[in-house]
C-alpha cells in the first residue's frame, strides 16, 4: 500500500497539452458528499473511464471529500483532472491543522478507514499546501 506523499499531485505528473478535468466548491455539509459522487461519476463516463476503475474512484472522492466535510474549515474544494493515462483526484479542506494521516482503526470501529481505502484504490496520494489538500493519483492506462 503507498505511504502518502507531500507535495501536490501536480508535482507527480508529466503535463501534456491535452487535459480534462473540473473543479466544484461547496459548502461543508454532509449532503454534499453525493453530489460530488454524482458529479465525478458523470465526468468519468463522459471521459469513458472503464465502469470498474470509475467506481474506485468515485469511491475515493467520497472518502476524500467525506474527510474534508468532517475535519475541515469552511469551504470544500474538488478538483478531477485526467491527463494522458492519469487521473487526479485533490480535495482541499481548508484545515492545514489537520492533516490526512492512515489510522490503524480498530476492528469495531465505525470509522476510520476511508483514508485507508484511498491508499488501497490509488497509485499514490498524498498532502500539499501545508496539509490543506489531500489528492490521489490513479493510472487510467489510456493514451
Amino acid at each position: 500500500m503507498p505511504a502518502a506523499e507531500t507535495g501536490s499531485a501536480s508535482d507527480f505528473v508529466s503535463r501534456p497539452t491535452h487535459v480534462r478535468g473540473f473543479d466544484a466548491a461547496f459548502a461543508a455539509e454532509e449532503a454534499h458528499v453525493s453530489q460530488a459522487r454524482h458529479l465525478t461519476s458523470a465526468h468519468l463516463r463522459q471521459w469513458r473511464v472503464s465502469d470498474q476503475l470509475a467506481q474506485d474512484i468515485v469511491l475515493a472522492v467520497s472518502e476524500l471529500v467525506t474527510n474534508a466535510v468532517s475535519y475541515g474549515c469552511g469551504q470544500v474544494g474538488l478538483k478531477v483532472w485526467c491527463t494522458g493515462d492519469e487521473l487526479i483526484v485533490e480535495v482541499a479542506d481548508g484545515n492545514p491543522a489537520m492533516l490526512a494521516e492512515l489510522r490503524c482503526p480498530a476492528e469495531d470501529d465505525v470509522s476510520g478507514r476511508g483514508l485507508f481505502l484511498v491508499a488501497a484504490l490509488a497509485t499514490r496520494w498524498g498532502v500539499s499546501d501545508g496539509g490543506a489538500t489531500t489528492w490521489c493519483l490513479f493510472t487510467t492506462g489510456s493514451r
